[in-house]
């Protein structure tokens, strides 16, 4: 049965105090000297040589505790990581196919409307003081002189662009005065408020649709 360092130790400091309160004669005191000093140096090099052992398998258990600890961390932090891009891909995912389906949505809404302003379009009104003469150059380099009422809007302005042929549904449209240039922005003016009277012109820009989604998303 093995026996703890300590409870040896002890042991051998109790021989040695019954050694020296029972003294032997003095004919065997010698030889039981040498073979009992031999005896415990013996038992005190093995006491040494465990605690050694004993030390350095602690210190082998730390430093495999502290590396399976790094090796945990490491492999935690990889895990996050990855839940983290997983994470990302999925929202990427989702903000494509959200944008698609929007995209598709304003296609369709735009060619309804198309084909709402094409069969509610009116007539050109004669030149005369009520009306303006604009001239519209459109995002093809095509240049287009056409009269509007006065009471027109711009909004009017850009439903009749609208109509055109040269338009294209994924792109959206918008109006901008030449001198001083500027985006007009309300919509809702009407022509001789805008100060588009006797005459104007108009530059007819576009934007893709992905670029206002992107815009309206940020």
């Amino acid at each position: 049965m093995d026996v703890e360092p300590k409870d040896r130790y002890l042991r051998l400091q109790h021989k040695l105090k019954k050694f020296s309160t029972n003294p032997l004669p003095d004919f065997l005191k010698g030889t039981y000297t040498e073979v009992l000093s031999q005896k415990i140096g013996n038992e005190l090099r093995l006491l040494r040589q465990e605690q050694a052992e004993r030390e350095h398998s602690r210190m082998i258990r730390e430093q495999q505790d502290q590396a399976y600890k790094i090796s945990l961390q490491k492999d935690q932090e990889k895990a996050k990581e990855l839940e983290k891009e997983k994470e990302i891909l999925k929202q990427k995912d989702q903000l494509k196919k959200e944008k698609l389906r929007r995209k598709e949505n304003f296609k369709l809404d735009r060619k309804n409307l198309i084909l709402e302003l094409k069969r509610n379009q009116k007539s050109e009104p004669l030149l005369s003081n009520t009306t303006t003469k604009l001239s519209l150059r459109l995002p093809n380099g095509e240049r287009i002189i056409r009269v509007f009422d006065l009471n027109d809007t711009l909004q009017d302005v850009l439903n009749y662009v609208l109509t055109l042929e040269f338009v294209e549904l994924e792109w959206d449209y918008y109006l901008i005065r030449t001198f001083p240039k500027f985006e007009f922005n309300d919509l809702t003016l009407n022509l001789k408020d805008a100060s588009l009277f006797p005459n104007g012109s108009l530059i007819v820009e576009k934007r893709e649709f992905d670029e206002l989604l992107d815009e309206e998303l940020e």
